[in-house]
């Protein structure tokens, strides 16, 4: 339903020069209810919060994408939300990071916190590529393998924890995540 972001977003999506497909979001209110692909009883104990239906449809939206990415023949796919601003070179430092994409199976592009990083390859114009040493909270914008992918479908159902929180347990689903440091995508 917002207009204006998806406007946005499409816009900085043409000044990319890249190809792209928007998957309609999974609107939480409109979930039927019990939901049950959902552990609210876990969620509340995890995370100590109740239920929030942007949260769910947060979560779900991204299981959708993955699935969608799934059926495509593609290596890796882009995964940006509508309130990320991605600078001109972001392509660039993507096709570099692939280069190193035996390191990662998750590539985070953007958190609500600068976050540690261990610098493991440079990647040009003051880029890293690097592990993250601390949580990384946000999934506005990533880089995902079919592995990773695979693996969030198979690992992270029924919900328990919201999309961010959960995909920073990448150890415990048996994925490797690294990011580009200093975080390249700002959030909007």
């Amino acid at each position: 339903h917002a207009t204006e972001r998806w406007e946005l977003i499409e816009k900085h999506l043409q000044g990319l020069s890249i190809s792209y497909s928007r998957i309609e979001g999974v609107y939480g209110k409109e979930l039927p209810t019990p939901l049950l692909n959902y552990n609210e009883r876990k969620y509340r104990i995890l995370h100590g919060k109740t239920t929030n239906t942007g949260e769910l449809g947060c979560y779900f939206s991204h299981l959708k994408t993955l699935k969608d990415f799934l059926n495509s023949s593609d290596s890796h796919a882009l995964i940006l939300e509508d309130d990320i601003e991605p600078p001109s070179n972001i392509m660039n430092l993507i096709d570099r990071a692939l280069s190193y994409c035996e390191y990662w199976n998750l590539l985070r592009l953007t958190s609500f916190t600068p976050g540690e990083h261990l610098a493991f390859a440079e990647i040009g114009d003051g880029y890293n590529l690097s592990y993250n040493l601390k949580v990384l909270k946000n999934t506005g914008a990533y880089v995902i393998d079919r592995w990773a992918a695979e693996r969030v479908l198979q690992k992270m159902q029924p919900m328990f924890l919201p999309y961010d929180v959960a995909l920073d347990r990448e150890w415990h689903y048996g994925f490797k995540a690294a990011c580009i440091s200093p975080l390249p995508i700002r959030l909007n």
